[in-house]
């Protein structure tokens, strides 16, 4: 029964679904998050030229699959004008790439359109900040490159213009209002001696090149708090901005956050990493709302669960009760990002062996720490949260377990506290999901393949 397997079991059910192709056609950069890109093994990797010029063949060719012949050859035509008759340049290839990948993306309609968007736009990004100092990016077409008059005037007879943002949902000071409507407190300008630094994180949990500082600010009325993560590159001294600042908001009597980030409508907004003094950096100067569409990733991808922020136990996010909010959080994003379905019953009816140990300890209803309910929509949840999780984090140092020290990756997931496995690998296998894409069912396939001990075990 399939109520009864070994994770790496899961793996090869799923893999053995999937076509010969759709195995091993994994992205170079399988997804985005706080300005930085991530490898398809979840991991953060450095920008190069070469990552960003493959990466976006990738989703050219994997778009363009998706569309019958006639009109891959229609599209592709247009593609060619753009560069024919003359020698074109790096930056041009670039930009006229990124158009052409917002363009099939709308007509191919993927599953995944919001978070291909994404890193469409976290890329150029990335390759503006390598081809320009800080402080100089040139911002034309809603996108921080610069192409050539001959490239632009050749994308607008193509009638490729940029995309403009959606402006159905709510943004700016519209969306500001509407969360403090809805009961989350509304932060103070960036920079407010009202933020208050908790120190900065330890463990690398995600990105680990760069070092993140907590800031947060307790709210009264209404009751609540609001959580702001700077990240910026530690020895670039180069690098005067910070690399990412986020902000989440959360209400904790309605149980509904917000989100901020210094993307809007797909640009950066440049933050310094050290203020002026006495200068603040309003909210209205950061994305929220529908501004954070195709900006650094779909926040609540990663950001699910009884309450809205990650934290990990005795770290410098760790507020206590502040955190915990009388209801199951819902968020205030864009409609078609997820909005936290919830909670995860997968672990209630599990029987556990002696020597086994329960998740469900901390994850409960009166700790107000429940899972969301889980399934390759969130997929980031499944490949770069739970096994980052459950290698370094959790469960907390109090338990038996000693701190779980960051090694070099050599294909196994080292269980922080092995009495876990049972509940973590019910946990991860339930992220299949029968409406996945070929290449979503794919990219977990090969995550648990690679990071699981005993790939080849069968089902139980």
């Amino acid at each position: 029964m399939l109520n009864a397997f070994a994770l790496a079991g899961v793996a090869l059910v799923i893999g053995a679904m999937l076509p010969a192709q759709a195995q091993t056609a994994l992205p170079p950069i399988s997804s985005v998050g706080h300005g930085s890109i991530l490898g398809a093994n979840g991991k953060d990797v450095a920008p190069t030229r070469a990552l960003i010029l493959a990466s976006q063949k990738y989703y050219i060719d994997r778009l363009l699959s998706q569309l019958p012949g006639d009109r891959q050859t229609q599209l592709l035509g247009q593609r060619a004008r753009m560069s024919s008759g003359r020698a074109v340049v790096e930056e041009d290839e670039v930009y006229a790439n990124s158009i052409f990948i917002e363009k099939l993306i709308s007509v191919a309609k993927p599953a995944d359109a919001l978070a291909m968007d994404s890193i469409n736009s976290v890329i150029v990004n990335q390759y503006a900040k390598m081809v320009r100092p800080p402080g100089s990016v040139a911002a034309v077409s809603g996108i921080a490159l610069a192409p050539s008059a001959i490239m632009q005037a050749a994308v607008d007879s193509e009638g490729l213009k940029k995309k403009q943002q959606d402006s159905e949902g709510l943004s700016g000071q519209a969306y500001i209002d509407a969360c403090a409507a809805a009961g989350v407190p509304v932060p103070p300008p960036w920079g407010d001696k009202r933020w208050k630094s908790n120190g900065r994180l330890q463990t690398k949990f995600i990105l680990e090149t760069e070092v993140a500082e907590v800031f947060w600010y307790g709210s009264k009325s209404p009751v609540g708090v609001c959580i702001a993560l700077p990240r910026w590159k530690e020895n670039d001294k180069k690098n005067v901005n910070v690399g990412a600042l986020g902000i989440i908001c959360q209400g904790n009597t309605t149980g509904t956050s917000c989100y901020w980030d210094n993307m809007k409508k797909k640009k950066p907004v440049d933050i310094p990493i050290v203020l002026p003094k006495d200068a603040t950096v309003p909210l209205t100067t950061f994305g929220g709302g529908d501004d954070l569409i195709g900006g650094n990733g779909i926040c609540t991808d990663c950001h699910a669960g009884e309450n809205t922020f990650i934290v990990h136990p005795d770290s410098a996010l760790d507020l206590g009760p502040i955190l915990r909010p009388t209801k199951w959080v819902r968020p205030i994003v864009p409609k078609a990002w997820n909005q936290n379905p919830g909670p995860s019953s997968a672990l209630d009816k599990i029987v556990l062996k002696e020597g086994e140990k329960s998740c469900l300890r901390c994850h409960n209803e009166k700790d107000r720490n429940r899972f969301p309910t889980l399934s390759l929509a969130t997929l980031k949840y499944c490949t770069t949260i739970l096994p980052q999780a459950v290698e370094h984090t959790m469960p907390p140092t109090d338990d038996d377990a000693p701190p779980s020290p960051r090694v070099p990756f050599d294909g196994t997931l080292r269980l922080k506290s092995p009495a876990y496995k049972t509940h973590v690998d019910a946990l991860l296998a339930t992220c299949q999901d029968t409406g996945a894409t070929a290449e979503q069912m794919a990219q977990i396939v090969k995550y648990l393949e690679n990071k699981w001990e005993n790939p080849t075990q069968a089902l139980q």
